[in-house]
């Protein structure tokens, strides 16, 4: 019987986290050799996105590719002042594929307008030669889901007479989003 060698977990995990902050510093810089070396690239890959207005679903490297190629092609001068928070990680190690949930909150200015959202992430990771490679990448706006969820819940806070718009924005960033 061989001797099998033992996974430090916790390592991975670090590893893992590495990974996918290389993966939003890289998009957010539009640096797309950088964003390259943390992602899969073949027929398998997967790249999902729900907001208020669609669900976008990209299945095979051929059909993503164009998509990161115009984000990191675009004039983003209109945006400035990344500030980005990940927490509530959920990380599950499968041997050499893990599953990763996790919050992210953004902050940043518009045309010099502060604005912040908030999404819902999912990543699957597959090792590939050692390296942790992304192999699945949904994002999830909860920014408009929680505010409409407010909206419901407390209609008459929602119009002004007890609460306005920003004090249900700060509401929102205090309240843990559902899986």
């Amino acid at each position: 019987m061989g001797c099998q060698e033992k996974i430090d977990i916790e390592a991975e995990k670090e590893a893992i986290k590495a990974v996918i902050t290389e993966e939003t510093s890289a998009f957010l810089a539009q640096d797309l050799v950088r964003l390259l070396k943390t992602l899969t690239m073949d027929e398998n890959s997967v790249y999902i996105r729900i907001d208020s207005k669609e669900y976008k679903e990209m299945i095979s490297w051929d059909k993503i590719y164009p998509y990161y190629k115009k984000s990191a092609t675009s004039d983003w001068s209109d945006y400035s002042d990344y500030k980005l928070s990940k927490t509530n990680w959920f990380i599950e190690v499968f041997n050499d594929a893990v599953l990763v949930i996790f919050d992210q909150t953004m902050s940043f200015k518009l045309n010099g307008e502060p604005m912040e959202t908030r999404s819902k992430e999912i990543r699957v990771l597959e090792k590939i030669k050692g390296d942790w490679k992304i192999q699945l990448v949904e994002w999830i706006d909860m920014t408009k889901y929680m505010r409409s969820f407010l909206m419901i819940m407390f209609p008459g806070m929602y119009q002004g007479h007890i609460m306005s718009r920003r004090n249900i924005d700060r509401l929102i960033t205090h309240t843990r989003h559902p899986v």
